[in-house]
């Protein structure tokens, strides 16, 4: 990389001005940052859009895809798995908590409702009863009572009224966070905890970039808590269609289905505008792989240079493999079998 371009980003961030070697989707990430930072109204050619079953929409640079651990697998396979439906068995829908939290306070409002106009008779019956007696020496004791039995009502009345009212109100704030956050913080208000049944976790993509970076994270964590490198061999693809990772517009709620059909699927037109009207396919253009362990190792950077071509029978492109200065020509199979693949970049097709 040129000294001047090294010195600049070294002042973002000191580790990239060390000799040392680093990791080149950090690198990518911190040099979107700072692209980001420096011209924020840009369009950025990296940006992509993806949506979650909560129906969540957040930007990225860079897709992270879990590689798995066996000899060989496709890049398709590592999207698959990007995308599937994770079973959360651990985890309690916040919407289902609010849900469950406002039908226990309807219910309990109406039980207070029910008590408050059954303590409301009790007290005009003992009122009745005071203002019956007469000044004899019982009936001073039996007023006495019921006086005492009066106050006791009242103290209860109260507290009912006070209850009810407390309950009315955090209803209406559990209400309002259902409707606009569920996520909003609801202070010391008591929630549902009754279980929320099965919950489940979709990643989808909702619009695509210009230029599609895809990180192959070969990170694993052994049982003894090291991290060592996933040597799986990722064939790759030199046209990707995106399209079976992609959200389509039409939703679909129910735990174990996709939170948006795949185009293939027969559906009416106004529910496919989303992926179809997207151009899904992607043409291989720069594939950076690594060489080594976890900690330590070597980058090759491979890049795919097109040209204009006198002959139609021949390709409109070169592939070159780049290691520090040295470069040399490479073909396609090469390429797409390189295996240690780390980071691949595709570029949309017109």
């Amino acid at each position: 990389m040129p000294k001047d371009f090294i010195e600049s980003m070294g002042e973002k961030a000191n580790w990239v001005a060390s000799r040392n070697e680093q990791d080149a989707q950090e690198f990518f990430q911190m040099l979107m940052q700072t692209f980001q930072k420096a011209k924020p109204l840009a369009i950025n050619t990296f940006h992509s859009y993806l949506k979650n079953a909560s129906l969540n929409h957040y930007s990225i640079d860079c897709i992270s895809l879990p590689v798995p651990t066996k000899k060989t697998c496709s890049i398709n396979e590592c999207l698959s798995t990007y995308t599937t439906i994770d079973q959360l068995d651990d985890f309690r829908c916040r919407k289902c908590i609010l849900n469950n939290s406002i039908f226990e306070n309807n219910l309990e409002i109406k039980n207070l409702n029910f008590k408050l106009k059954e303590t409301q008779d009790k007290k005009k019956s003992i009122d009745a009863q005071i203002l019956s007696t007469n000044s004899s020496e019982i009936d001073c004791k039996s007023k006495d009572s019921l006086i005492n039995k009066l106050a006791l009502i009242k103290k209860s009345l109260k507290k009912t009224q006070s209850s009810l009212q407390s309950l009315i109100e955090d209803n209406e704030k559990i209400k309002f966070a259902k409707d606009n956050d569920p996520e909003m913080n609801l202070g010391e208000i008591k929630l549902s905890k009754k279980l929320t049944g099965l919950s489940t976790r979709q990643t989808m993509i909702a619009r695509l970039p210009q230029v599609l970076c895809l990180h192959l994270n070969r990170s694993i964590f052994t049982s003894t808590g090291d991290t060592i490198k996933n040597d799986c061999r990722v064939i790759l693809n030199s046209v990707l269609d995106m399209s079976p990772y992609l959200t389509t517009g039409h939703l679909d709620t129910r735990p174990l289905h996709p939170i948006s059909q795949t185009p293939q699927l027969n559906r009416p037109k106004k529910a496919a505008h989303n992926s179809l009207a997207q151009n899904s396919n992607f043409q291989l253009s720069a594939v950076v792989s690594h060489i080594g362990s976890h900690n330590s190792g070597h980058y090759f950077t491979y890049k795919r240079i097109p040209y204009d071509n006198q002959d139609d029978k021949s390709p409109s492109y070169q592939w070159f493999r780049v290691s520090d200065s040295d470069f040399a020509i490479v073909d396609e199979s090469t390429v797409l079998n390189v295996g240690n693949s780390f980071m691949l970049f595709y570029t949309k097709l017109p």
